[in-house]
Parts: C-alpha cells; sequence; structure tokens
C-alpha cells in the first residue's frame, strides 16, 4: 500500500516542477513581455489608444505629471533632453497626465511649450496613480523591455541625473532597439 502512495506523491512533485517551465516556452517572449507591463494606457493628444506595451522600447520612463503641478512643468524639458539623448538606443518616454478631462486643451499647450516630441496620454480619472501607486507628482518610472519596474522616481528628475543615467545604460546596453520608435 505505500508503494502506490509514494509513486503518486512523486508524479504530483514532478507534475509540479515541470508545468511552469512547460507554461513559459509555450507562452513564447511576446506574451510574456506583453503580459508583465502594468495597465498603463490612454488616448494621446492626436486622439489614438495608447497603452505602454505597445511602444516596443528596450526601455520605456513613464513619467506621471499634472500642468497645475510646478516640479512637473520644470521637470519636462528634462525628460525631452533624456528622450533626445536615449531614444536611438530603445527608449521611449510615456508623459500621462492626469489633468481633468476638461484641461486637454492646457495640457497641448503644455507640451508644445515644453517642446515634447514623446508621446502622451491622458489619464482625466487618474487611473495610472493606482495601478502604479503614485502619491505625488511628478514621478517617473523605468520599465526594462518586458515591462519590469527597474526604477522608481517620486519627485522631480534633474538634469544629469547619475542614477536614472547608469539604468539607462544598463538597460540600453545591448544593440540597437527591436522595434521601430514612435
Amino acid at each position: 500500500m505505500k508503494t502506490p502512495r509514494v509513486a503518486l506523491l512523486i508524479g504530483a512533485l514532478l507534475a509540479t516542477s515541470t508545468a511552469p517551465g512547460c507554461e513559459g516556452k509555450n507562452k513564447g517572449p511576446a506574451a510574456a513581455a506583453e503580459a508583465a507591463f502594468p495597465p498603463i494606457f490612454g488616448k494621446t493628444l492626436g486622439g489614438e489608444y495608447l497603452h505602454v506595451a505597445d511602444l516596443g522600447a528596450k526601455a520605456v520612463l513613464v513619467n506621471v505629471w499634472a500642468t497645475w503641478c510646478g516640479p512637473c512643468r520644470k521637470e519636462l524639458p528634462t525628460l525631452e533632453r533624456v528622450y533626445r539623448a536615449y531614444r536611438d538606443r530603445g527608449l521611449v518616454v510615456l508623459g500621462v497626465s492626469v489633468d481633468g478631462a476638461r484641461d486637454r486643451d492646457a495640457v497641448a499647450r503644455m507640451v508644445e511649450r515644453a517642446g515634447l516630441s514623446y508621446p502622451v496620454i491622458l489619464d482625466p480619472s487618474a487611473k495610472v496613480t493606482t495601478v502604479l501607486d503614485v502619491s505625488g507628482y511628478p514621478a517617473s518610472f523605468l520599465f526594462d523591455a518586458h515591462g519590469r519596474l527597474v526604477w522608481r522616481r517620486d519627485g522631480i528628475i534633474f538634469e544629469q541625473d547619475s542614477d536614472l543615467d547608469s539604468q539607462l545604460a544598463a538597460l540600453l546596453a545591448t544593440g540597437p532597439a527591436s522595434a521601430a520608435q514612435p
């Protein structure tokens, strides 16, 4: 009677230890990357729907901001310079404005004034604050190509931020970006 129990226990252990490996192989890299990104999405100022996983970048720096936030306004030109410095190596900066639905024009003016060339999405319900556990603005989150959070900054990113630069250098060290940049 002990032999069937032992065989059953060994069978159960083998099944549980091999199942996750098989499961991951069946999904493939694209599905794994898509599943890992948090649900950060919205409409751009141009009206197109954009999800962070659609960016196809080696690294994505998500910046949550608002037009009424002084530090946010101060930080926008720095983020544009970071984007321009690293975009050819695979970085995409994604701005997420949490301004209200009626403030779309104010967001558009701010984007134009700051000369932002990276995509900005509108999140008037501020859903991103729950998804990313944002408690103040600005807040920035650096994700790798698979959607894993590798760095976070609560507060302003200043010029020549050595912490951010070292994170970007590590993420963008290997080869060109895998997809065209927006």
